[in-house]
């Protein structure tokens, strides 16, 4: 099946052919990006599991919604503890595994380092505001996907705006901050977390996430 970035053309003033497909397949890029993001962000609370638990029953791929569904059984707030516990023990006390979900631990071995402060530029100069109650450090898995997930849904609007030049800026950009930074380390944690996380949900999220970013290096790709 052809992708969004295969069926329509990347250059201004080219024939233009299935836009709402593509820009609603750039509002679910923005939406995964941004839901994944929000998973690592902060713990899970008791309120959130039901949705969850529906997301999960239908998630792509199939086989990943068994141990999605596995990790989520049980009484709400019982189980809100146990993922607030996996939580703590794999992003925030993860011992002897570097399991820190920042650009800079993954790729330097400290926080705040060279990496925080390219992304933080990236985030200037392209002039997207982060959410305001994001207290995290710029190269936080979650504060880099948000990013991705802004500049996705600017190609949805500019899709459906047929304005051939602003899509080809907002795949430029989210196609360098993809080679830039998150191919560069994103794999890489996420099989971390696959192996070692402290709860079968975030192990299960390793392997989404994974498959996630791989498909959209080859999304991009494809692009060129």
């Amino acid at each position: 099946m052809q992708t969004a970035m295969e069926r329509l053309p990347l250059a201004p003033g080219q024939e233009w052919e299935n836009a709402d497909d593509a820009a609603q397949e750039a509002n679910l890029r923005a939406g995964l990006y941004r839901f994944l993001g929000q998973l690592f962000f902060a713990e899970l609370v008791p309120e959130s599991l039901g949705a969850l638990r529906a997301w999960a029953a239908e998630v792509e791929p199939s086989a990943l919604r068994g141990p999605f569904l596995e990790s989520l059984a049980g009484e709400d707030a019982r189980v809100a503890e146990e993922l607030a516990v996996g939580y703590c023990a794999t992003f925030v006390r993860p011992g002897g595994t570097p399991l820190f979900p920042h650009e800079s631990s993954q790729r330097e071995g400290a926080v705040l380092g060279e990496a925080a402060c390219q992304v933080e530029s990236f985030y200037r100069q392209v002039q997207l505001a982060l959410p305001p109650e994001s207290s995290e450090f710029p190269d936080h898995v979650s504060v880099e996907f948000e990013f991705m997930a802004q500049l996705a849904g600017q190609e949805a609007q500019a899709l459906a705006a047929q304005d051939t030049a602003r899509v080809s800026e907002t795949r430029e950009l989210q196609r360098r901050f993809l080679n830039e930074h998150i191919r560069i380390w994103v794999p890489r944690f996420a099989t971390a977390l696959e192996k070692h996380a402290a709860h079968l949900f975030y192990r299960t999220l390793g392997t989404l996430t994974h498959l996630f970013v791989k498909r959209e290096v080859a999304l991009f790709e494809g692009a060129d």
